[in-house]
């Protein structure tokens, strides 16, 4: 759907791609701008770019034509009595025909090499059985064509060419001297030296001056076809032809240019493209010759699924779409049509028309592969079209911003890249503005909006709860998305249609979300249900679809004025909010319930496997589940769904907690009593607002703390002959450093604050009183508010002995988890922390451990002690980690952590208030974002002027 354009919307675009063009530099190619004034101007004194054309018009080119390689194979059937045709090589994709050109991909290349390098070093090399013929045929062809293949000319001819084109001072040697040609003293012949310097230097030159002798009157493709094979075989790279030619020349360069791409049948979507591929594979993949090729199937519906269905595959294998010697030339050509494109009337019409069409899938990768880095100008105007709008928001996270554009020069790297994602979240919500702007200008095509906009939050969102190991830039990339994610959400919630034509007019426009909502909805459905095999037998949530759902039912249920939505939209909107809702449920059940998962295996075929939970559900702790479970209540459906769950529990009673079946039920249990306590607190916290949208709150508050109770007691004991395991024992798990994730002890004592009535007493004292967990007693009397409970795990917690603790804990995490809890107790903390700190920096010690973390927490947790102790002096002996290499950043900051604690030393312990607000406004002025020096120093200043009065 193409988008009405105005002279505004032109205008924005065109300031939001120089904008682009600029901020989104590539530094790594700034050989592109940088000019050797020397070779400059010796083109200036001698019109060197003009000898140069002429003797790239006087090269002989190898002749691959098809014809060439049909005689080779007519001379080997005659010679080894066999019936090889074309055919038969094509059809396996041992060659293809390019350019018009008969060309060997590079698995194959490389194979006929490695068999004529083995054969004459007198080495053994395996040849397929079947192909005996196929690759001594096509060795022939290969040593013929391509094997030490150069771009000649006779002396005689460059003679020629200089005598009649060149300065007196341009001669043979000069061209030597400046590595431009070389002499072959075997076959007494000069070669071409493609990317020289000068070839470099003056390719723009070369290049125009090229296409003004070639032209003509009237230039076809016939004409185009020669310039181009001139230009790429020599190495002339055309980047710009603006300054030298005139706009009717450029705009002739495109239209032909792109007739060329159309002309290719090799870029021609077919059933091998898969296999052009695979068999075009660099060497550093180890891909061999006998190697099966597996199956792959794209989806070539349109851009955005074509996109998507490569992504998928690439997992699988990773760097075999990005490149593709084959087809090498289309760089050239995609430079030519951008670069010569028209910015008026229609800006860069051919390149968003080869972006659309997946009939040459080929260009519709590349050039979204090359946008973010050569073309990112062009983005902006991707929106003009609706099926190319969601690709630019894909592009918006690919593109690097310039560093000279940045406001930290200094060696701070994390700073940095908070203001890289400043600039892009900056521009991709401008762009997401501007979309929306323009689909509130029209009343048409919902549908069609809704799949867009479902599509552009699906990719957000997707990126949003993506978050694989600890690492202070992924932490601030999704900080950076989780900000620009509410951003949209609240953009899309607000922005009002701007031309409504409906009489009487409405005291005020209607929000775009009315109309938009359902088939987002309808959009968030299908993609929920949708069930693609997976690459490993690990079966995630897909935490962001579900987080992204709730969100957009959460729009649904706002409230909206008198008059902004009709009888019609207001029944739509109910029916499809219980339609995504239900699908929501169905899409957990499936999650839960499913015992098998497919599995796409190497060769493109799929296999069952048993499914397991529970790994990398990064972002499950920020999902409003407690928000689902209203809406699953209103429904009707959510005491059926708790039942269906835990009937779906199977147990092998027989066998160990360790057994695959049961850590299964493990994973399931834990996943959904977390999910259970989470809705519980989340609805506590909100609940007013809740009950005053007409939402159950009391219905789900009294059935969730009842499920909670119950799951949590039998849940909290390993007893596999009766069907019961220990959820809140998270041994069994595997996760990474996340930095929502929340113990489920922690989350069931912060329920507990929440419990009513006197039973929440008696549910402590049961469920404690086997309890031996020293870190979970410890997290509780630090997260309870109840005196009375707080006590009753007092007294359990006395009756426990840190030594035994310690020779049961499974992992060194789960002893720093402990630690934790001991160093912020009120009252236990000098009996376990020093116990627990000695153990773990002495196993950290013996095995040489060196993790910034660890690191960071025990030097916190030695200073934290050394302050409770009132221990000055052993405080202030505490020597801050020191590490080679450290960035200067890292090493101050652990310096103001000290810093930090003397200043609470002498705050607290000595009530010397002018040395303390002399540190900490010191700490201040270095690190002014820091809350927690903010607070200690209003904290001193009050306490200081309490004092004086």
């Amino acid at each position: 759907m193409q988008l009405p354009s105005t002279y505004t919307t032109q205008e924005k675009l065109k300031s939001l791609s120089e904008r682009l063009g600029y901020l989104a530099r590539d530094k790594k190619n700034a050989y592109i701008n940088y000019v050797d004034t020397n070779i400059k101007s010796e083109n200036l004194r001698y019109n060197i770019s003009l000898t140069l054309s002429h003797i790239i018009l006087k090269l002989k080119f190898i002749d691959r034509s098809k014809s060439v390689f049909e005689q080779i194979i007519n001379e080997y059937n005659k010679n080894n009595k066999t019936t090889l045709t074309f055919d038969d090589f094509e059809k396996i994709g041992w060659v293809r025909i390019v350019s018009e050109d008969v060309v060997l991909p590079r698995l194959i290349s490389s194979f006929l090499w490695q068999v004529g390098y083995y054969e004459k070093e007198g080495k053994p090399i395996e040849i397929p059985e079947d192909k005996t013929d196929f690759v001594r045929c096509l060795k022939i062809y290969y040593e013929r064509c391509f094997k030490d293949a150069k771009l000649t000319i006779a002396q005689s001819e460059l003679e020629n060419v200089l005598n009649e084109f060149a300065s007196k001072d341009v001669t043979i040697e000069f061209l030597k001297e400046r590595r431009i040609v070389s002499f072959d003293e075997e076959n007494n012949i000069y070669n071409w030296n493609s990317g020289s310097d000068y070839t470099k230097h003056l390719r723009n030159e070369i290049a125009a001056t090229l296409w003004l002798l070639i032209s003509g009157d009237n230039p076809a493709l016939k004409e185009f076809k020669r310039y181009f094979k001139l230009t790429d075989s020599t190495g002339i790279w055309i980047d710009n032809l603006n300054g030298y030619l005139s706009l009717s020349n450029t705009t002739k360069i495109n239209e032909l240019a792109v007739e060329f791409l159309n002309s290719e049948s090799d870029l021609l979507q077919s059933d091998d493209e898969f296999r052009k591929i695979w068999l075009d594979s660099e060497s550093f993949r180890h891909v061999q010759i006998t190697d099966e090729i597996p199956v792959v199937q794209f989806n070539y519906d349109n851009t955005y699924d074509f996109i998507e269905s490569v992504n998928y595959y690439k997992f699988k294998y990773q760097d075999a779409f990005d490149y593709q010697k084959t087809r090498s030339f289309c760089y050239s050509l995609l430079r030519i049509i951008v670069n010569n494109e028209s910015k008026h009337q229609q800006p860069f019409k051919n390149s968003l028309w080869i972006l659309k069409d997946t009939r040459m899938p080929y260009l519709v990768w590349t050039l979204y592969s090359e946008i973010p880095k050569h073309y990112p100008f062009l983005i902006p105007y991707l929106l003009t079209d609706s099926e190319l709008i969601p690709i630019a928001f894909k592009l918006i996270d690919k593109i690097e911003i310039d560093d000279d554009f940045l406001k930290e020069i200094s060696s701070n790297n994390e700073r940095k890249e908070e203001e890289h994602f400043e600039f892009v979240n900056q521009i991709w919500l401008e762009l997401f503005d501007y979309t929306l702007e323009q689909f509130s200008s029209f009343h048409s095509n919902d549908d069609e909006k809704g799949k867009v906009i479902a599509k552009v939050l699906i990719d957000l969102v997707s990126n949003v709860f993506k978050h694989n190991a600890y690492n202070r830039n992924n932490n601030i990339r999704h900080n950076a998305l989780r900000k620009r994610y509410n951003d949209a959400l609240k953009l899309l919630r607000n922005k009002r249609i701007k031309q409504f034509n409906v009489y009487p007019r409405p005291l005020f426009n209607p929000r775009i979300i009315v109309s938009l909502l359902p088939h987002i909805f309808d959009y968030l459905k299908t993609k929920l249900l949708s069930n693609y095999p997976q690459h490993t037998g690990t079966l995630n949530l897909k935490s962001g679809l579900l987080d992204l759902s709730i969100e957009i039912l959460r729009l649904g249920k706002m409230s909206f004025a008198e008059g902004e939505i009709s009888n019609e939209q207001n029944e739509k909107l109910t029916e499809t909010t219980i339609e995504l809702s239900t699908s929501i449920e169905e899409y957990l059940k499936m999650f839960y319930f499913q015992k098998e998962v497919e599995i796409l295996d190497f060769n493109g075929k799929t296999e069952k496997k048993k499914a397991h939970r529970g790994i990398g559900e990064f972002g499950f702790e920020i999902i409003d589940w407690g928000f689902l479970f209203l809406l699953f209540e209103k429904n009707g459906s959510f005491e059926s769904f708790n039942n269906k769950l835990l009937a779906s529990l199977e147990f092998k009673t027989d066998a160990d907690k360790y057994d695959d079946q049961n850590k299964e039920q493990y994973e399931k249990i834990k996943l959904y009593l977390k999910s259970l306590m989470l809705g519980f607190i989340s609805i506590n916290q909100t609940k007013s607002l809740y009950q005053f949208n007409g939402m159950p709150v009391k219905d789900v508050v009294d059935k969730l703390e009842k499920w909670i109770r119950e799951l949590s007691l039998l849940y909290s004991i390993d007893d596999l002959p009766n069907k019961r395991i220990d959820a809140f024992n998270e041994v069994l798990s595997v996760f990474g450093y996340d930095m929502y994730y929340q113990h489920l002890t922690s989350l069931l004592y912060k329920s507990i604050n929440y419990f009513r009535g006197t039973t929440a007493n008696e549910f402590v004292k049961t469920y404690c009183e086997s309890n031996n967990d020293i870190r979970q007693m410890l997290t509780a009397i630090n997260i309870l508010d109840s005196i009375e409970q707080r006590k009753i795990i007092s007294e359990r917690i006395d009756n426990l002995k840190v030594e035994e603790y310690i020779l049961k804990v499974f992992s060194v995490t789960e002893l720093q988890d402990a630690l934790i809890e001991a160093i912020n107790s009120e009252s236990h903390w000098e009996r376990f922390t020093k116990p627990l700190l000695d153990k773990i920096q002495a196993h950290f010690k013996r095995v040489k451990h060196h993790d910034d973390n660890s690191e960071k927490l025990l030097f916190e947790v030695n200073l934290l002690l050394a302050f409770k102790e009132k221990d000055f002096t052993k405080l202030n002996a505490i020597n801050v980690p020191q590490k080679p290499y450290v960035y200067q950043e890292r090493d101050n900051e652990m310096q103001r952590v000290k810093q930090f604690y003397i200043a609470l030393f002498k705050l607290y312990n000595d009530q010397n208030y002018d040395d303390a607000i002399k540190l900490l406004n010191s700490l201040r002025t270095e690190s002014p974002k820091n809350i927690r020096y903010a607070f200690h120093l209003y904290q001193a200043k009050t306490l200081k002027a309490i004092n004086v009065e």
